[in-house]
């Protein structure tokens, strides 16, 4: 399934089409998305019975863009990245 745009009515269809798909409710105990705010919200609406948590790769990704966006601004210049220095960063 394509998704048009990553608004909430656009993942609360994707979930219910899943959802019907699947044609009978699976026993989700856990549920790990990404740090997409809209996503966690409709996820925590429509799977009320499950346990949301973020894992450390996108939790680090998502730390590592808001740092760029405070430092440089959006669209600033992205050259003095420690990547660009051959500087490998993980969050682990």
């Amino acid at each position: 399934m394509l998704m048009s745009s990553r608004k909430r009515r656009d993942y609360v269809a994707f979930l219910h089409q899943v959802l019907e798909i699947l044609s009978s409710l699976p026993c989700m105990q856990q549920v790990v998305p990404d740090f997409e705010w809209v996503l966690w919200k409709v996820v925590k609406d429509v799977l009320i019975r499950t346990t949301h948590r973020g894992c450390a790769f996108h939790w680090g990704q998502a730390v590592w863009r808001k740092l760029i966006d405070i430092i440089f601004g959006r669209g600033g210049n992205l050259s003095l990245l420690p990547e660009a220095a051959g500087i490998a960063i993980s969050a682990s």
